[in-house]
């Protein structure tokens, strides 16, 4: 449920910081690109980081379907 928390966290902060004139780090479109581009794939890495103290989700990014899982699995 953290993972999820976290990716998706991730994942809006950088796209509401990359597409507000205000908060821009650049004006090039390709770094921008970049920039989410990268906070995505970190955000799916967390969700699909599987060790054994952390279950797999079918929704990644999805913190409200990782808790319906995670529940299924364990009861």
């Amino acid at each position: 449920m953290v993972q999820e928390t976290v990716g998706s966290f991730i994942l809006v902060f950088c796209y509401l910081t990359q597409t507000e004139e205000k908060y821009k780090l650049s004006n090039d479109p390709a770094i921008t690109t970049m920039i989410i581009s990268g906070a995505y794939v970190v955000a799916m890495w967390l969700g699909f980081a599987g060790t054994k103290f952390f279950f797999r989700t079918i929704s990644p990014l999805n913190p409200a379907v990782a808790l319906g899982v995670i529940t299924m699995i364990t009861f």
